[in-house]
């Protein structure tokens, strides 16, 4: 509430209220969901793979190296699966602010008949939105397939060593039909670890990509610039930063604050001596050394240099 008029200006509103909407959404409610979630898959991941490896324990010879392929895959994933997110969050903002500033401006449009322009203009908008939401659930889709592949792969070696114990124990096994029971169990567990490990996978990128939602908001609530504070107890109580304004920098160049009496101001005289103002850090000067006296009820301009080499005064 407090940002400097330069970043309403070139600000759009419908990226102001995508962070109160969507994005409050996420923090809100999304990410406890998603690291509930991911919790959960992760234990039962977790028993699945030790029961196998308790069952038939040269499983765990192979168990490493399927790690490291699921976790490649896992990896090169979230990278895009993150910045997809990032990009469908930045693509949204659009839809929202031309949305809000046609329902503002709805009288206007229908008079002068350019319904279907702005019409055409929104469904272009949503067509980019749901281009990175393609992206989005494509990279989805490639990760299913191949942990499609490792969960095979954990499925037959779960039945090739299963087989490989029974085969060099033989007659040897006390009571063949209870390691018969212990081979099924292995097989319907290997066989729902297939679900398993795409879903721990989609839920630490869901927790990821919702983190986007927190980093946006964050940054709009401790790195967007501040206006100067509304009075001097305000000001002593505000903190240093890195965006600091120029009450703050006075205040840090000087070590105190000036509070005026209670009876001030006692006249109605404004002194502007060397004024330089510019709209926004990056932009030109506007004006380049502004001398003003404001009597009571008259302006007496004593000295004004030239903007773009002219000067009007009256």
């Amino acid at each position: 509430m407090k940002a400097p008029m330069s970043f309403f200006d070139t600000t759009p509103t419908g990226r102001i209220l995508s962070r109160f909407s969507k994005d409050m959404f996420s923090v809100d409610n999304e990410i406890a969901d998603f690291v509930d979630l991911f919790v959960f898959i992760v234990l039962q991941l977790i028993v699945v793979m030790v029961s196998i490896v308790v069952i038939t324990p040269y499983f765990a010879v192979v168990l490493p190296f399927l790690g490291y392929l699921y976790i490649r895959a896992m990896n090169y994933f979230r990278q895009v699966s993150r910045e997809t997110k990032r990009l469908e969050s930045v693509a949204r903002s659009p839809v929202y602010s031309q949305f809000s500033e046609t329902l503002g401006g709805l009288s206007t449009i229908r008079a002068y008949g350019k319904s279907s322009k702005f019409v055409e203009s929104f469904g272009g908008l949503l067509d980019l939105n749901s281009r990175t939401i393609y992206c989005n659930k494509a990279s989805d889709r490639w990760l299913a397939t191949r942990l499609e592949g490792i969960a095979s792969c954990v499925v037959g070696l779960s039945a090739f060593f299963a087989t490989s114990v029974v085969v060099s124990n033989g007659a040897s096994i006390g009571n063949p039909s209870n390691f018969a029971s212990f081979a099924g169990i292995s097989l319907s567990y290997a066989v729902t670890a297939t679900g398993m490990m795409q879903f721990v996978v989609r839920a630490f990128a869901q927790v990821e990509a919702a983190m986007n939602s927190v980093e946006r908001i964050t940054y709009y609530t401790e790195e967007i610039p501040q206006e100067a504070a509304m009075t001097s107890k305000e000001l002593e109580s505000d903190k240093p930063s890195d965006l600091m304004n120029t009450a703050q920098k006075v205040v840090a160049a000087t070590g105190s604050v000036v509070h005026p009496a209670k009876e001030w101001p006692t006249s109605g005289s404004i002194t502007l001596t060397g004024l330089k103002m510019r709209y926004r850090p990056e932009t030109p000067l506007v004006l380049k050394g502004l001398n003003v006296k404001i009597n009571a009820g008259n302006v007496l301009v004593s000295s004004v240099e030239p903007v773009a080499g002219k000067v009007v005064c009256c």
